[in-house]
């Protein structure tokens, strides 16, 4: 018995990981499309947040765990707009939390040229890609800006508007056109804080920019 488990262990352990990131993909695009669906419903700006730290130490600058929390304006304008550009630091006011933070440890987020190209992966889009882990938004809030709870800065900021559309603020002025056709988040596996390479389980969550549709490629 025990020479089976050993033998069966890095198998169990490899549906172990396909299934921690099927799940977590899973969970992230719907908490998305929860973000747009609250948007359209509500005539207002709504803000998907990711980040991540390291899952051992909780240190911002690490890797393995992933947060995400969502926020909406109170009033169904963009709570920067009154300003002539925007500026990261500053305090986003007038919002709500509609999706309270969630973690997702052992998860990593790459950069989309790390990925493989799996027999589904080569289906998903590849032009006007705007790659989630390179592009830092100029929108930036705290998880304390929309609760009592610690301050968890997020600098990969997804924005929708009233119509669905999705961005990445990218520019110093507010921008309101539609700056990708696609707005990617790469995602491997980790062993705690160590990221897997060239790892078989992996998944590309991809926003369409024009309509906000959410849809997860994996190998």
């Amino acid at each position: 018995m025990s020479l089976l488990m050993t033998l069966l262990s890095p198998v169990v352990g490899a549906f172990k990981g396909s299934g921690d990131i099927n799940k977590a993909s899973g969970d992230i695009q719907g908490i998305l499309e929860q973000a747009r669906s609250y948007a359209m419903a509500n005539k207002t700006y709504v803000y998907a947040g990711l980040k991540e730290v390291d899952v051992i130490t909780a240190n911002p600058s690490g890797i393995g765990r992933v947060g995400i929390a969502v926020i909406a304006s109170l009033d169904g304008t963009q709570p920067w707009s009154s300003a002539t550009n925007i500026t990261p630091s500053a305090t986003i006011t007038n919002t709500t939390l509609i999706s309270k933070l969630r973690y997702f440890d052992n998860l990593h987020i790459t950069n989309t040229g790390s990925l493989t190209s799996g027999t589904n992966m080569t289906s998903r889009p590849s032009n006007s890609v705007l790659d989630l882990s390179t592009s830092t938004s100029k929108v930036i809030f705290n998880y304390s800006n929309a609760s009592s709870g610690a301050n968890y800065p997020f600098t990969q900021v997804i924005e929708f508007d009233p119509h669905g559309v999705a961005r990445v603020q990218t520019n110093d002025f507010p921008d309101t056109s539609i700056n990708s056709t696609y707005i990617e988040i790469p995602l491997v596996p980790c062993r705690g804080n160590q990221a897997l390479t060239t790892p078989a389980n992996q998944a590309a969550i991809q926003i369409d920019g024009i309509t906000g549709a959410v849809r997860v490629y994996r190998p």
